[in-house]
């Protein structure tokens, strides 16, 4: 059976996508915020170590557009990079230590 890691599984895409993925004969596992700091290279090479076939990288922080930014707009910054660049770095470098043949 075929296993898939879904970061970012109970926002409204992840849910949908776990459940196509089940239909489809998946393992599936998933990991949102507050379970797991994807910001800590050591902690996503230890989840990565149980080798997946697939990973739906769906993380995001996520922040109304129409919200005033004013002082905020380096922390929005800062937060979303977290996610989306150091965050995703962090699963591209743990599949290259430690499950190769995991496709993202």
């Amino acid at each position: 059976m075929k296993r898939a890691l879904i970061v970012g599984a109970k926002g409204q895409d992840g849910t949908l996508l776990s459940s196509a993925l089940n239909h489809q004969g998946f393992d599936v596992f998933g990991i949102s915020r507050g379970n797991m700091d994807i910001g800590d290279p050591a902690s996503v090479k230890n989840l990565l170590s149980r080798r997946f076939d697939h990973i739906y990288y769906l993380a995001a922080h996520h922040h109304a557009s129409q919200d005033s930014l004013g002082a905020h707009e380096q922390e929005l910054f800062k937060k979303s990079s977290e996610i989306h660049v150091d965050g995703l770095f962090h699963f591209l470098d743990g599949i290259r230590c430690a499950s190769s043949l995991t496709r993202l």
